[in-house]
């Protein structure tokens, strides 16, 4: 299938390899946080459909992106 610059798109692959796509025409209203809302549904955690409730203090920012550096720095093709 082949998109062209001027659509929207949600894609999706599932656990087993299944695909789902949507373009969404330019007349098309489409929310944008609708990953984010159907995986917090399927999730049970409903409070986290919205971003602004997953904020985090500048520490524990702080804190995870050392976690995340120190966890690819093996995959990192800067090192």
């Amino acid at each position: 299938m082949q998109f062209d610059r001027n659509c929207s798109l949600f894609y999706v692959e599932l656990p087993g390899g299944a695909i789902l796509a949507h373009a969404a025409e330019d007349n098309e209203k489409f929310p944008t946080q609708f990953g984010r809302e159907v995986l917090a549904g399927l999730l049970n955690m409903a409070d986290r459909a919205d971003w602004r409730n997953c904020k985090l203090s500048k520490e524990e920012e702080i804190k995870m992106a050392e976690s995340f550096k120190s966890r690819f720095e093996e995959y990192d093709p800067n090192q």
